[in-house]
Formats: structure tokens, sequence, C-alpha cells
């Protein structure tokens, strides 16, 4: 991962965490799942962190993982920075058990892994224009990684009763 890939930045108690790959539309290559899965737990140490807040530069928030990379990762798999693998999974994880409040500041479309950043935030807040959606459908890809943080959001279609 380059440095520039992914950002953190701490001003007061807020760490900030953007995804800064605005010309590869914030795609997710091994070294950002790392770096994700390692700015989190740091923020979880750190006293002085009492929000985390998870961004973008460009107009795309993250459009999943990087398929036109050969390193990997491309299957979500790469190794952490103790040789264990690390997977968008991990990232799911380590997001979910962070007892620091993740904010996601969306400022763009989200698609696949993207979608399941959003979700795994505590609260999200996302763009009026913003489009967000399980798009690897369309190739025959169930979202089935995603679904585990997504589906606890998704609110139970109402049911209308005629009186």
């Amino acid at each position: 991962m380059s440095d520039a890939d992914l950002l953190v930045e701490d001003a007061a108690a807020i760490r900030t965490i953007t995804l800064n790959r605005a010309d590869a539309k914030n795609t997710l290559t091994a070294g950002m799942l790392n770096g994700l899965v390692e700015a989190v737990e740091a923020a979880d140490r750190d006293p002085t962190v009492r929000v985390v807040v998870l961004t973008n530069s460009g107009t795309t928030f993250c459009a999943g993982a990087d398929l036109t990379s050969s390193r990997p990762g491309v299957s979500g798999l790469s190794e952490g920075a103790d040789g264990a693998p690390t997977s968008l999974a991990d990232v799911f994880t380590s997001m979910q058990h962070s007892t620091t409040p993740i904010v996601g500041k969306i400022n763009g479309h989200a698609v696949g892994g993207g979608v399941g950043l959003v979700a795994a935030c505590d609260l999200s807040y996302v763009r009026n224009d913003a489009k967000i959606g399980f798009t690897e459908v369309r190739l025959g890809v169930a979202p089935a990684v995603i679904s585990v943080v997504c589906l606890p959001k998704l609110s139970r279609p109402m049911r209308w009763k005629p009186s």
C-alpha cells in the first residue's frame, strides 16, 4: 500500500481515516485492508481518541475490492503485519468489536465491499446523491461477506394491512 492510499489523521479527539485512491474509485487493496484494521485497533488502544470518522477522497466512497490487482487481496486476503491473513471480513470484525464509535462520512457512491464498510460503521451519514448497491449480483456473485454486516442494519419490510 502506498502511504497515500489510506490517510490517518488525528485532530482533537477525532481519528479520521480517509480512503485515498480517488483515481481508482477507492477500491480496496491488500495494504488498505491491513491499514484499516491497524487504524481501528490503534484507535481502540489510544485513550485520547473518542471517535473514528471513516471517509473518502473523490466522488466514490468505495467501489469494493481492487479487481485489477494481481497482488494478494483480490480474493480479499492479504498478509497482515504478524503474517496472519487479513480479509475484508477481518476489517468488519475489527470495526464491529471496536469500543470507539465509528462514524461513516460517506461522500459518494458505495458498491460491493464499500457497502459493507458503510454498514460496519456504528452510524453513517451518506450524501443525498450517493448511490449504494450490491452491483456484484450482476456478475452472478452473491454479496456473502458483506451480508453479515448489512443484514442487521436492514429493517424488516413493513407490511400494510388493510383496515
